[in-house]
């Protein structure tokens, strides 16, 4: 602390005057309550808020949250305090215990700062050096920390501000702890955020990969009462880390927490932790951490900028079989509540009226409003603390399935505009349309009669088929397939555009779940077979026999499985980039391509909801890292094509099969398909991603083009990441004996022969990065009146060699179009210009211009007196 100026008292005693009027009347502990939640501050600053609502599964009464902030702060010597802000108190340096401490003390009492908030405020003293004149701090006063805690319906608004009254500036951080409660007798359970399973053991995430909310529950069978917190969007402030792990081992460890993956949340006391690392504070400035907890009771919520949106609407629709009488089409099943209700209540929660009221509702393709409907409602004028209402009905097309997005805009003055985004899940129903061409499809729902004509009641030629992983060859309807399975894909060709319809559909028993589908060593198959949209993340997979189930996550690292499936794309007719992850979507009626490493069994569990939230079953963690470098290769032949094939290195793969590495899945026919050949171990893999180890500076692939369509002109492309400059790259055609340098052309062709393969080779050499030279360039006119020209290459290169007067007149160009290369090289000119006639005794400029691959060039020169 030193002497404040003029400016920083006047600013000093502006915030301590405003924050002790709130204190005027103010009791010993502060209780401000509305028909949700209660928020009690005690007269050590403590907060606890309390359930009110009277609900069937929400106890009355129940202590749902309670919280302490910590102050993270760094003196002018680099000691470092780390304080707990609670009632009065100290704390030593986390490093020189001889220093003074930090101080803070409560001033006054907590207050009500309006109907609906709580407020309360510390005043910071930053130490002395040692050995500082004790009448040195005139004004010990350095920070000032105000805690105001406001209800916003069923949510509650935590909200630090931190002043710098010094006149230093100060590098402070902060750490808010939030310990949540579901039950009388019991803490918090597990936590979910979006995107990731329910995270039973303790995780952290970091800005890039922050959450939006997260949500906690009393354990992941008792789903009915939850808590949300809102992390991102509205004025909510996002923090750098957010930590979920035991609460006394969050505790215990304050600010320098370390994960422990031994401690269960769903079986201890969880809680969450906040933590805005450290930043600087100039003398006078001011900085705030906004933060949302509140029942999970409305589908979605957006609060900022004085007021908030409440959306009440059902979070997943469900599907009914038969024909809706009220719609003039005739369908096989439909979705249910149809139209749906969306209900807005915007809540104005400041106290200054809201004017020019707007909200409008977006929707995406497929749902629609009643005829004379608008999207747009104007509400106008919202007094202070009071709410309005809108709503609308939505009507859902019998086409629309999986996640969708309705996003609501609200606009006010005084306020912010906010975009809601809000999620519905939506069955898939039993008709469903298909463009002509390949589709790898699955049922959504089991029927009666699985008589593949039957199932899908199909007329005509059925063309159907499904890889069989054991015989590695395709089997076809009506010969291998006689019915189609829950859990299974196949191959479906259409001529025209089809509607299938299947047919005695039904929902699956509880005693049919999980599904289970055998897959064998290599690929395999599968797909959805609930009309919802499933995580990746959610599958299990068993050996048989065996009780004990593993999570994708488990299945991977323990060898079960490769990470990486496949869709395939009807419109591109070709495969869609390898996906891998928790998130990795499964959709109804899509299926997809699964690659075992062993013999094991698939289970499919029911997907869980809490609201939309899906939850998930596994945390895929293990990261084989990205490749160094690499090159993509695509092969087409007219509209055939399989483009996402990759070769690279990458630190920590191997030459031989490993994690880096993909297979390359069958395709149907007819069909182009690039495969690398990688032999491990004696056996044979075909693969599109070929990763290969670092430790080498010269690489070799083979691969293989198979195309089922004779006499097709086949095109092969390709594209650099990453490439190293220097490094070289090769590509061989072993069938036909040509190289290119693949650097310094972008395709090849080439016409399929009737065995329908073509071998081909690529070599990366790294160490291509010498320089390039031409040396003992000689020219000499031989007997015969023509001249040898000859030079050493340094490196393979295309060359130029020019002959010119001395006056820099082109005289002859000769050329090489293939690759010369590297060491001694000959070329004849016939003495001859251009246009064929001999050229007049005299001094000649003889200039080669070797270009390698990677387009380095030199030039040399020599003279040659012709005779």
């Amino acid at each position: 602390m030193r002497w404040r100026t003029g400016l920083q008292t006047c600013v000093y005693f502006a915030i301590i005057a405003a924050l002790v009027a709130c204190s005027i009347d103010a009791s010993a502990q502060v209780t401000v309550v509305n028909n949700h939640l209660s928020v009690t501050m005690a007269t050590n600053g403590d907060v606890t808020v309390r359930t009110v609502l009277v609900d069937p599964f929400i106890p009355p009464k129940l202590d749902i949250l309670t919280m302490t902030m910590t102050l993270r702060v760094e003196d002018d010597a680099d000691r470092i305090y780390s304080a707990l802000i609670r009632a009065n108190g100290n704390a030593q340096s986390l490093g020189e215990r001889r220093a003074q401490p930090l101080s803070w003390e409560l001033r006054g009492t907590p207050a009500l700062r309006s109907q609906n908030s709580v407020s309360c405020f510390w005043i910071v003293e930053m130490p002395e050096p040692i050995g500082t004149d004790p009448d040195y701090d005139k004004n010990p006063e350095d920070l000032v920390i105000e805690r105001t805690v406001t209800l916003i319906r069923e949510f509650v608004e935590i909200r630090h501000r931190i002043t710098n009254i010094d006149n230093v500036t100060h590098v402070i951080g902060v750490r808010l702890f939030l310990n949540p409660r579901l039950d009388p007798n019991s803490s918090a359970g597990p936590f979910y955020v979006p995107g990731m399973p329910p995270i039973i053991k303790e995780k952290e995430f970091y800005s890039a990969e922050m959450p939006e909310i997260w949500l906690t529950t009393l354990s992941r069978t008792q789903t009915a009462f939850s808590l949300k917190g809102i992390v991102k969007g509205g004025d909510a402030t996002p923090p750098d880390r957010l930590v979920f792990g035991e609460a006394g081992h969050l505790t215990a460890d304050n600010w320098d927490f370390t994960l422990n993956e031994f401690f269960n949340l769903e079986f201890q006391d969880s809680a969450v932790a906040y933590y805005w690392m450290p930043f600087t504070l100039s003398p006078g400035a001011s900085v705030q951490f906004i933060t949302y907890v509140g029942l999970n009771l409305a589908t979605a919520v957006s609060i900022g900028g004085s007021y908030a949106l409440f959306v009440d609407m059902p979070p997943q629709l469900q599907t009914v079989f038969g024909d809706n009488l009220l719609t003039p089409e005739i369908e096989a099943s439909f979705p249910v509540p149809n139209p749906f209700k969306v209900n807005v209540t915007l809540l104005n929660y400041s106290d200054t009226p809201l004017t020019d009221t707007t909200l409008i509702l977006q929707l995406p393709p497929g749902m629609s409003l009643p005829a004379g409907s608008s999207p747009t409602q104007s509400i106008g004028v919202v007094p202070a603390n009071s709410e309005a209402n809108v709503s609308w009905d939505v009507n859902v097309e019998g086409w629309v399935q999986g996640y969708v997005t309705i996003n609501l805009v609200g606009m006010a003055f005084p306020g912010k505009v906010h975009n809601l985004p809000i999620r519905l899940v939506v069955p898939a129903q039993v008709q469903r349309f298909f463009m002509s061409g390949f589709h790898m499809l699955c049922l959504p729902y089991p029927v009666l009669n699985a008589y593949p004509p039957t199932a899908l009641s199909f007329t005509g030629s059925l063309k159907l088929a499904r890889w069989d992983a054991r015989s590695e060859k395709y089997r076809f309807f009506p010969y291998d397939i006689r019915e189609v399975r829950p859990g299974e894909s196949y191959w479906v060709y259409f001529d025209t555009p089809t509607t299938i319809t299947l047919n005695g559909a039904r929902f699956l028993k509880d005693t049919e779940v999980p599904v289970t589908v055998p897959l064998y060593a290599g690929w395999n198959q599968v797909g959805n077979p609930f009309p919802q949209p499933i995580y990746l993340g959610g599958l299990k997979f068993a050996i048989a026999g065996s009780p004990l189930a593993l999570n994708y996550e488990d299945a991977v690292i323990d060898g079960y499985i490769h990470s990486f499936i496949f869709f395939w794309d009807n419109s591109a007719k070709d495969y869609a980039p390898p996906k891998s992850g928790n998130d990795v979507l499964l959709t109804p009626w899509q299926g997809f391509w699964v690659y075992a490493k062993r013999d094991v069994l698939l289970l499919f569990d029911r997907p869980q909801f809490i609201g939309s939230l899906q939850v998930r079953k596994g945390s895929l963690q293990k990261n084989v890292g990205n490749p160094i470098w690499r090159i993509r290769i695509s092969a087409t032949a007219g509209e055939l094509k399989d483009t996402h094939n990759l070769l690279g290195v990458a630190n920590g793969a191997s030459d031989g099969f490993d994690d880096f590495d993909i297979p390359e899945p069958p395709r149907p026919s007819p069909s182009i398909k690039l495969a690398f050949v990688s032999v491990d171990r004696g056996k044979a893999y075909e693969l599109c991603y070929d990763i290969k180890s670092a430790s080498s500076k010269r690489k070799v692939w083979d691969f293989v083009v198979s195309c089922d369509v004779p006499e097709a002109e086949v095109k092969l492309q390709w594209e650099f990441e990453s490439f190293p400059k220097m490094a070289k790259a090769l590509l061989i055609d072993l069938d036909a004996g040509k190289s290119i340098y693949m650097r310094t052309s972008a395709s090849y062709h080439y016409k399929n022969d009737a065995s329908g393969k073509r071998q081909f080779r690529v070599i990366v050499d790294e160490e291509g990065v010498a320089p390039l030279k031409v040396m003992q360039l000689r020219a000499v006119q031989l007997r015969d009146g023509k001249i040898a020209i000859s030079f050493t290459l340094s490196h393979d290169a295309k060359v130029d060699c020019t002959i010119r007067t001395l006056t820099g007149r082109l005289v002859r160009k000769l050329s090489r179009s293939e690759i010369v290369k590297r060491g001694q090289v000959t070329m004849l000119w016939d003495g001859k210009d251009a246009q064929g006639r001999q050229v007049p005794s005299g001094v000649y400029m003889i200039v080669v211009q070797p270009t390698t691959e990677d387009l380095r060039t030199v030039t040399a020169t020599t003279l040659l007196r012709l005779r």
